[in-house]
């Protein structure tokens, strides 16, 4: 998330959409955050519904940054991944490949 928060932070003009301003102090905490917690699960659970991020994920501007195409299934599952004790599970194993 904080690649697409850095990523929405020079593209935002481009895109056209603004962001919730609801999501701002989201916005902020990923952007000074390292570690998964409760406060930094629900920004990520909130920024990734606002429409301004989900821009900025859009393919057409992922050559101005490096973003895996399994996004989707990570947010998606943030909630789950963000528990006490997380076990991956064989799906999320599947879905976590890099780029060779």
């Amino acid at each position: 998330m904080k690649v697409l928060c850095e990523a929405y932070s020079r593209l935002k003009d481009q895109t056209g959409v603004p962001l919730r301003p609801e999501n701002q102090p989201h916005f902020d905490l990923i952007l000074k955050e390292r570690e998964l917690t409760p406060e930094t699960r629900d920004a990520v659970v909130a920024l990734w519904q606002d429409p301004a991020i989900r821009a900025v994920s859009d393919f057409q501007y992922r050559e101005f940054y490096d973003l895996a195409d399994n996004i989707n299934y990570y947010f998606s599952s943030v909630n789950r991944a963000a528990e006490h004790g997380f076990v991956p599970t064989f799906d999320d194993v599947l879905h976590a490949r890099f780029r060779t």
